[in-house]
Order: C-alpha cells, then sequence, then structure tokens
C-alpha cells in the first residue's frame, strides 16, 4: 500500500538481467476488512502481532538478582514455549556471566524485553 493505493505483485523476473530484479505490480482495490489504511499495510489482518506482557515494576535490592515474569503473545494467543527474551539492561543493571541480570545500585531505571517485533519497558 502506498499514498492510500494498494499495489499487488503480478510477476518478477531475475534472470533478464543478472544482479537485477524486475518486479511488475498492478493497481487494485483498498480492501476495507484486511487492509490497513492507517499504517498503510495491505493484507494487515494476515500480520503476526506479537505482544510482551510484564509487571509495571519491579523492586530490587543492590546485589540482587532480578527476574522479570513475562508472556510473549502473537497474535493475542500466549506462547508457552517461548522462555527467552532479550533484554537491555538501563543504568544501575548488569547482566552477568549466566545471564541474570543484577541490580548495582539504587535507584530508578529502565530494562527493555523484545522478542521478534514486540517490546516492553518495565
Amino acid at each position: 500500500m502506498v499514498n492510500n493505493e494498494v499495489w499487488r505483485l503480478i510477476e518478477y523476473d531475475k534472470t533478464s538481467v543478472n544482479g537485477v530484479i524486475y518486479l511488475s505490480f498492478g493497481e487494485t482495490k483498498l480492501n476495507e476488512l484486511a487492509d490497513d489504511k492507517y499504517s498503510q499495510l495491505a493484507n494487515a489482518d494476515k500480520q503476526q502481532v506479537w505482544a510482551i506482557s510484564t509487571p509495571k515494576e519491579i523492586a530490587a535490592s543492590v546485589g540482587e538478582k532480578i527476574i522479570v515474569p513475562f508472556k510473549v503473545s502473537k497474535n493475542g494467543v500466549v506462547q508457552e514455549d517461548i522462555t527467552q527474551v532479550e533484554y537491555i539492561c538501563g543504568a544501575g543493571l548488569i547482566m552477568n556471566e549466566n545471564a541474570e541480570i543484577i541490580a548495582t545500585e539504587t535507584g530508578i531505571t529502565e530494562l527493555v524485553l523484545s522478542y521478534n517485533n514486540a517490546i516492553a519497558t518495565v
């Protein structure tokens, strides 16, 4: 979708010129049920939507290991098999060699969790 116009891929040619791919698109109608005009996404109903739910705040003492409870969901369904996410530690937090998050100083900071295109901040 470009400028509220929906375009569909008709054909592509990757053999005519070495290193160049030709794409042919045809304009089609906006599908009010499937296309997201606001985000300029065609077939938005087929997109995978990831989300991470966490507590808003977690308290810890200096030197204490921080365990962040989280749930990852895809299209609103909790994915029980996902037990690992990526962490970005804010000031006053470190990740040790065992991948544990440790509070190193007093104060308020942020911890960012991410998985696929989902992000949550604690």
